[in-house]
């Protein structure tokens, strides 16, 4: 048994419980969820799904979301039926047929089916520009996560401020739940919510809504308030009040989270309208979502960046683009970074 090759393996947000990514180089092992016995095995209403999503949630609702289904309809002892079809907002958009030879492997419960490579493999290539367009799957770059997270929480700004422990070898240990605030009439006003770890808010709705922000919440800001008492002349962040460290690690972990809900997000949005980007163009959208929430792609589509990265369809002149960032003025140094970044692909520092 060999690995699929990654120019071969166009299916790879297959779930890799449903899939299994090798083969012998004659056929390719698909695994079923299904229980099903020697004696039904070959009667015509045998099905096998695999499901193909945007995204890291491969078994979220079809209706919410683009996919490819694919259907395994045994016929006979060595033959069965592919139906793909390509399903755009819920809806079948295209559907193809294909019969493919396959053969059955194991006794008693059967979980597994072979389905002969070569012709399974065509099959993927006649229908690879409708999987590449619903598989398009970015991730931030490694070097688009340190830029976020230098946003977030520089350690000279936890340094400042006082949210952060350092090691005797002047290693980051951890970062205190703290208290943001913005602009807002001329004044400075609470955001609403609790900030830990790299920019993961918490609000009251999110709080109920969310178990992992709860959980965060309970553990590291027990019984703190979402909005604070007390707000400074100077509008500067603080530690809430009998706070606990959250350790370096969940930080990362859960800002890890919040990015792979943002990339998601955007994902759908870019897959949604057939807009392709580059890594930097991601990275700074990534960026821009984790600092507005997802919702800017998912719920109002007639947002502004939204709505101008989806006219552009991956052409953007520079001035539209920094004019277009301009018009969000929360944090303006950190819009104007994240144009310039979109434009040239340099990752500046404020």
């Amino acid at each position: 048994m060999t690995a699929i090759s990654d120019r071969e393996r166009h299916w790879d947000r297959i779930p890799a419980n449903v899939l299994r990514q090798y083969h012998d180089g004659e056929y390719i092992e698909i695994l079923t969820a299904l229980n099903i016995y020697p004696g039904r095995f070959f009667r015509k209403s045998t099905h096998y799904r695999v499901w193909v999503y945007i995204g890291n949630t491969p078994f979220r609702n079809p209706a919410s979301s683009d996919y490819m289904l694919i259907t395994f309809d045994v016929r006979s002892v060595t033959t069965l039926v592919c139906t793909v079809g390509e399903y755009i907002d819920g809806k079948l958009e295209r559907e193809a047929v294909y019969p493919i030879r396959h053969k059955n492997h194991g006794s008693g419960t059967l979980r597994q089916l072979r389905v002969f490579w070569p012709e399974f493999r065509r099959l993927m290539e006649m229908n690879y520009a409708g999987l590449r367009r619903i598989v398009r799957d970015l991730r931030t770059s490694q070097k688009g996560i340190e830029w976020i997270a230098d946003f977030e929480m520089s350690e000279g700004f936890l340094r400042s401020r006082r949210l952060g422990e350092f090691s005797v070898q002047d290693e980051l240990l951890g970062i205190y739940p703290h208290y943001v605030f913005k602009l807002s009439g001329g004044r400075w006003v609470s955001d609403g919510g609790i900030t830990l770890g790299y920019g993961h808010w918490v609000n009251q709705s999110k709080y109920r809504q969310s178990t992992i922000s709860k959980t965060a919440k309970d553990k590291y800001a027990p019984n703190a308030p979402f909005v604070p008492s007390s707000i400074p002349a100077n509008g500067r962040p603080y530690r809430v009040p009998g706070s606990l460290l959250m350790p370096i690690r969940e930080a990362r972990d859960l800002f890890a989270e919040d990015l792979k809900d943002a990339e998601d997000a955007v994902n759908i949005f870019l897959n949604r309208h057939d807009v392709v980007l580059n890594q930097h163009q991601f990275d700074t959208l990534i960026s821009f979502t984790h600092n507005y929430g997802t919702n800017w792609w998912t719920r109002v589509p007639e947002r502004v960046l939204p709505e101008f990265i989806r006219e552009g369809n991956g052409s953007y002149d520079a001035e539209e683009v920094r004019a277009v960032f301009a018009r969000h003025p929360d944090n303006p140094g950190r819009r104007m970074l994240e144009a310039e970044l979109f434009i040239t692909g340099v990752y500046g520092r404020l």
